[in-house]
């Protein structure tokens, strides 16, 4: 997705703590070590077509027109991009919202960070305009995608 919004003329910016080029080098074994348990790296390795997804890192690593930051995201950086007018999909663990243990990759739609995080949330449910604290969503929050 990330090369072919690149190949529109859109902005993209993707910060987290997936090093994308490590991944394009080593493959699964990065993410055997990224992952704390093997349970994770198995359900990802039996779910996900992982050599595809390797040859499509090598390929968002060498493409200049996607920034890629490899870094532990903050809420901040979140709020920057937002008053930049960038759109963005954050990646969250909403279990963390729930306090079940585990963890869950969930896509949303940031609208706003001001006391609460306002957000488009695909469900289950669906709730557009969903408000969270921002500490709690801090918590769930493991990257995002901003375009513009």
């Amino acid at each position: 997705m990330l090369l072919w919004l690149a190949s529109k003329g859109v902005s993209v910016v993707t910060i987290g703590d997936f090093d994308y080029r490590k991944f394009a080098q080593e493959g699964k074994k990065y993410l055997k070590k990224i992952y704390n348990d093997d349970e994770r790296f198995e359900i990802e390795n039996k779910m996900a077509n992982l050599d595809f997804e390797q040859k499509v890192a090598k390929k968002l690593v060498k493409d200049k027109r996607v920034i890629l930051i490899d870094k532990k995201v903050a809420l901040k950086d979140v709020k920057q991009y937002l008053n930049n007018r960038y759109c963005i999909m954050a990646s969250i663990n909403p279990f963390k919202f729930t306090g079940e243990k585990g963890f869950l990759a969930h896509t949303v739609v940031v609208l706003s960070v001001d006391d609460v995080v306002t957000f488009h949330d695909s469900g289950l449910p669906a709730k557009a305009h969903r408000q969270v604290d921002k500490k709690l969503f801090s918590k769930a929050l493991k990257d995002f995608i901003a375009i513009k």
